[in-house]
């Protein structure tokens, strides 16, 4: 038996994700946060994850 699962976002997917996220940080103001990874780098491609931090006070 074989399924295909789809595990993984779409680049759209991903990046409606990640805007969402960075809006809710954004209407905390005890919250700070930050893209890291190949995306604060421009390096990013289709397989690329969502590397954020957050800083909470």
């Amino acid at each position: 038996m074989s399924e295909q699962l789809d595990l993984m976002f779409s680049v759209e997917e991903r990046g409606r994700i990640q805007r969402r996220l960075l809006h809710l940080a954004e209407q905390d103001p005890g919250v700070v946060a930050a893209i890291t990874g190949s995306h604060a780098t421009n390096d990013e491609d289709r397989w690329s994850d969502i590397d954020l931090a957050f800083g909470v006070s």
